[in-house]
């Protein structure tokens, strides 16, 4: 059997205002007795660190399981505990303020259309790939950004984003996993 890895699944667009209600408490529970393995949330904003033997299988298990409990279609994003770490390493931005860089996380590869985002006028704001996802450095605001609400649309792919504190947070939980796995 493999040695389970410390993983964070991603759930994207949960906890927004009154929709996509996602009990966080009651889902780690749910998880945590059918893995076997201890399971933290951070906030209430949709990111679970796990162990997981199946890193691959882990968001359908993750998605699977808020269905079951919510009957939401949530779509989910799992990084190891290494691709988090290299995800926050590449952030170009590491000494501007966190609340306004951002990493997208991809649930697929860059697709050949980013060059065209690349370039695209953002308005002052700006976008760097990485192996993963994106770093976004907005001028004035995530919500105020066009970047931020077309990215994934423009890319064609399924993303979520979390601001710089978040990230240096979700490594943070994740390593206290992978001590809980020892």
């Amino acid at each position: 059997m493999t040695a389970p890895e410390p993983c964070i699944a991603l759930l994207r667009g949960v906890n927004l205002g009154a929709r996509n209600k996602v009990p966080q408490s009651a889902l780690a529970a749910s998880l945590e007795a059918e893995l076997g393995v201890p399971v933290r949330h951070h906030l209430q904003s949709g990111n679970l660190a796990v162990a997981s033997a199946d890193a691959a299988a882990l968001g359908g298990v993750v998605a699977r399981s808020i269905h079951d409990q919510t009957g939401l279609e949530i779509p989910v994003i799992v990084r190891t505990l290494a691709q988090l770490e290299a995800m926050h390493g590449a952030n170009p931005w590491p000494e501007t303020d966190p609340l306004l860089v951002h990493a997208s996380i991809f649930d697929a590869a860059a697709p050949s259309a980013v060059q065209a985002v690349l370039t695209a006028d953002w308005g002052g704001d700006e976008i760097v790939v990485v192996e993963g996802g994106a770093w976004m450095l907005f001028a004035e605001s995530s919500r105020s950004s066009r970047l931020g609400t077309t990215l994934e649309r423009r890319l064609g792919v399924v993303a979520t984003a979390r601001n710089a504190r978040t990230i240096v947070a979700l490594v943070d939980l994740v390593r206290t996993v992978s001590s809980d796995t020892r």
